[in-house]
């Protein structure tokens, strides 16, 4: 019995376009770790996978057009496909030492070779549909219903692609493991092709000549490049934009993106079923452009904080039925996206059979004029990418980006219409409809997401940046004495000078320098932040080099504005770069007596990088024969099964590693390959020079017994903790796709941490009264904290109370008073 065609085709497209999503989520992620996830850097890599596609589709086409033999012809490509993509996984999982080698002769010029290898994949990807588009139309099936309905096989696999990598793939079988299901799965589809697409193709070639085009079958091409300039355009803007109302985790790029993949498919599957049947179809091509231009401007013109709250009912609704934070951020972002995204990318996938039909007006050439609109779509995506995202965002701000893209829309919708031959009645309603939306476009008010953040979060607004691939905003928040500014990342709270976090940061950049194994002269600050730990550097009088890595120009200029930094930002004997910190220890052999990181939280997209075992190893490279790696450990931002395998990898890594706590939320590692000291006299005496004593006194550290009670415990100490899990790596990134938590997880991390911390034996006899007194404060804070999260707080109010009564000299203690 001979196989289904139409269904075998539309099965190979699904699976192909699901292996090339995760592709292009793997290479990003691969990436990364090659080059930083610097966004000049990824998104120039990024637009080379779309080239390849574009490349691919436009030679790809006539080579599919002229083809007797389409499936044999396609499970060529997929056999390519898995060959070269296999190639690239491999290059990239293990070319980052050749690449640095190469850019320290090229600079910055070897991106391009990145640029090429992810290139050269897609090219063949580029080709598969067009392949099996030929094979579908052998039997003269309607362009216009084959292309929707076949494009839109192909894009609802790269929804389940999308979602399915940061999901189900990486968690389950790692990064490599991951690109080679993909692989194994292209091998599939190459063996299916030549083994179950029996029957050839009967007949002669079809001729190579392409037929004399009309005028409108040229401007079609032009006009479709230009789609694929708008909507390209659009992912980026709306990447930037509605991030703020998701979260900065991998999971919600992935589900914007799945959203985003669906309205094209949709928008396909529904305009393929009557396109043949539509006689005007540059009306019906005007219309949807115009239908695009006005629902996405609306949704940016409408939302607003009421919008907001339903976002937020939805998923406690969503919560309230299945008992899932997970499920309850999913259906946030869900709802989000759809808000923003859905209507008008129905619109955009909606306009490709359209355009592949009046591309080909006597439909002899279908399989040629669908791949050039294709290229040239997908062509047009790749400029607006660069351009977009590196050039228009910044300059021009998120608003005004809007409004360009707009203005090209109608000026598109318009010039469509020309070529149209519609009934007087339609000019005047589009003429109507063009005024309305160009009227909102340009009457939007610029800062109209600065004050969106400001209404959701309170206080007022101090510094709003848009930068490229990011948003930063500094909003002060509090009154009085406990007055505080707040650093936001993409409309995420990330850090600030309040007083828990003015502690943490501090000693972050103490406690490691204190506990060194002779004098330290040289330290690097991985992430500036609000500047309070590098700032705090300042104040070790034997410190000598100070280098800080920033990854966003947009958070150095945003460090003025917190206190307690010491002005690290203006003082001259620091080296600031703007760039990635695993980087730069990749190219840069100095090393260092002190590497200690503030980096965005740990289940953050890309910070993972920042936690694996790898960049420990990294590290050790770069770090002198007694040198440390002080890593932030907050306790409540991901599971514990996460944070186990965080001390995991630190465990891993360093001989000697030893934990303190260094706020309520956060814990501080320390790892060497040598011993540290822990020596009170030498402590006390650095204690007592005043900016550093002063700085200590500022966060409730008012003796070395202070400092020291912070100590934990050493290695054995942590080997308990984490018992057998597996550590934090690049290939099983666990940190980034860590299951969703609360912050309620404090009550599961802390309470073992505190029962297993271990007496610090380099306490002398006649100081080991005033060391457990202070312990004993620190542990009745914490278990006060500790009420707080478990609904007491008359419990959390009388601890307090009797904790001022023993010690009402503490700035840490009092700063949280009950009575201010």
């Amino acid at each position: 019995m001979k196989p289904d065609r139409p269904a075998l085709a539309l099965l190979l497209l699904f699976v192909s376009g699901f292996c090339s999503l995760v592709y292009q989520t793997l290479w990003v992620k691969q990436l990364g770790l090659v080059i930083g996830v610097d966004v000049y850097a990824v998104s120039i890599v990024v637009s080379g996978f779309f080239f390849g596609l574009g490349v691919g589709s436009f030679y790809f086409a006539g080579v599919a057009q002229r083809s007797a033999n389409p499936r044999r012809l396609y499970a060529q490509l997929e056999l390519a496909t898995a060959t070269a993509s296999l190639l690239t996984l491999l290059l990239l999982w293990l070319g980052a030492p050749l690449y640095v080698a190469i850019e320290a002769y090229l600079g910055r010029i070897a991106i391009a070779l990145l640029w090429l290898i992810i290139a050269i994949p897609a090219v063949f990807m580029g080709g598969t549909f067009l392949a099996l588009l030929r094979y579908y139309r052998t039997d003269k099936r309607r362009l216009g219903q084959s292309v929707g309905v076949l494009y839109g096989a192909n894009t609802s696999g790269a929804i389940i692609g999308t979602i399915t990598t940061p999901f189900v793939l990486i968690p389950l079988m790692g990064v490599i493991g991951s690109g080679l299901f993909a692989v194994s799965v292209n091998l599939v589809l190459a063996l299916l092709a030549a083994q179950l697409l029996l029957p050839k193709l009967v007949g002669s070639e079809v001729s190579a000549e392409r037929s004399v085009g009309t005028q409108g079958r040229h401007i079609i091409f032009v006009l479709y490049s230009l789609v694929g300039f708008s909507a390209i355009a659009y992912e980026v803007i709306w990447g930037q934009m509605i991030i703020q109302f998701l979260n900065t985790r991998s999971h919600a790029y992935a589900v914007m993106l799945a959203v985003y993949l669906a309205g094209l498919a949709v928008g396909n599957l529904l305009m393929s079923r009557r396109v043949d049947a539509i006689k005007n179809t540059w009306q019906t091509f005007s219309l949807l452009i115009l239908t695009a231009a006005a629902s996405a401007l609306f949704s940016i013109v409408l939302v607003n904080a009421e919008v907001l709250e339903i976002q937020r009912s939805v998923g406690a609704l969503v919560y309230q039925w299945t008992g899932q934070l997970g499920f309850r951020m999913l259906a946030q972002f869900l709802f989000i996206s759809f808000f923003f995204i859905f209507v008008p990318t129905c619109c955009f996938g909606a306009l490709f059979p359209v355009a592949a039909k009046i591309s080909d007006g006597n439909a002899k050439q279908g399989t040629l004029s669908s791949g050039y609109a294709l290229a040239t779509n997908t062509l047009g995506g790749v400029v607006a990418s660069l351009l977009f995202g590196f050039w228009v965002i910044p300059a021009l701000g998120l608003i005004n980006a809007v409004v360009a893209v707009t203005v090209l829309l109608c000026t598109i919708a318009c010039i469509a219409l020309y070529h149209a031959r519609c009934s007087r009645h339609v000019l005047p309603a589009f003429a109507a409809s063009l005024l309305l939306i160009v009227s909102l476009a340009v009457s939007m008010p610029r800062d109209k997401f600065a004050q969106l953040l400001v209404n959701q979060e309170g206080g007022e607004l101090q510094y709003f940046a848009e930068g490229v691939g990011n948003t930063v905003a500094v909003i002060q928040q509090g009154e009085g004495d406990r007055e505080f500014r707040r650093l936001y990342i993409e409309g995420i709270s990330n850090t600030g000078d309040v007083m828990a976090s003015l502690r943490y940061m501090r000693l972050q950049s103490y406690i490691p320098l204190l506990v060194f194994n002779g004098q330290p002269r040289s330290a690097l600050v991985i992430g500036m932040g609000t500047g309070i730990t590098s700032g705090a550097l300042l104040n070790y009088p034997a410190l000598e080099t100070l280098e800080v890595v920033e990854l966003l120009p947009e958070v150095v200029a945003a460090t003025p504005y917190f206190q307690g930094n010491y002005a690290v930002y203006d003082n001259a004997d620091i080296g600031i770069t703007v760039g990635d910190g695993r980087h730069k220890l990749l190219r840069d052999p100095q090393r260092f007596d002190l590497i200690t990181l503030e980096p965005p939280p740990p289940t953050a997209a890309g910070v993972n990088n920042l936690y694996s075992s790898d960049f420990y190893q990294l590290c050790k490279t770069r770090l002198t024969p007694n040198g440390v790696v002080a890593q932030w450990w907050p306790i409540s931002t991901q599971s514990l099964a996460a944070s186990r395998s965080l001390v995991r990898a630190m465990l891993d890594s360093f001989d000697y590693v030893t934990l303190w706590t260094t706020e309520l939320h956060e814990m501080l590692l320390v790892g060497s390959m040598h011993p540290m000291s822990v020596d009170i006299a030498r402590i006390e005496n650095i204690m007592h020079y005043p900016p550093l004593a002063e700085s200590l006194r500022e966060i409730g550290i008012n003796s070395p017994e202070a400092l020291l009670a912070t100590y934990m415990m050493n290695k054995e100490g942590l080997e308990a903790f984490a018992g057998d899990a597996k550590p934090v790596t690049d290939n099983f990134p666990r940190l980034e796709y860590d299951s969703w938590t609360s912050k309620k997880v404090i009550l599961d991390v802390l309470p073992e941490l505190l029962s297993k911390q271990q007496e610090l034996t380099a306490v002398p006899p006649a100081r080991r009264k005033a060391y457990h007194f202070e312990q004993e404060k620190l542990h009745a804070f914490y278990l006060a904290g500790l009420s707080v999260y478990s609904g007491d707080r008359e419990t959390w109010a009388e601890m307090l109370k009797r904790l001022y009564r023993a010690d009402n000299q503490n700035a840490y203690y009092n700063w949280f008073r009950v009575d201010q």
